[in-house]
């Protein structure tokens, strides 16, 4: 949550093992699309919070979805 947390900061704590730790790099407002990007999950069995809020992250910044869940340009 510190607002002067840079993006490649952000980037490095998006490697945590722990699921709040990157659910906050998710709410942070410094976190670079790219690292949003990185936190979704392919496998929809490995789905979960964090891939919801990076979605969700990505969709207010203009991101558009495909059926499969993941970005229409992830080919």
């Amino acid at each position: 949550m510190n607002p002067n947390a840079n993006a490649e900061i952000l980037d490095r704590f998006a490697d945590d093992k722990f699921w709040g730790v990157r659910m906050e790099v998710v709410r942070n407002a410094n976190v670079s699309q790219a690292t949003l990007r990185r936190l979704l999950e392919s496998d929809t069995r490995q789905r979960g919070v964090v891939h919801h809020a990076a979605r969700a992250k990505l969709e207010e910044r203009g991101m558009i979805f495909s059926v499969d869940g993941m970005p229409e340009d992830a080919a």
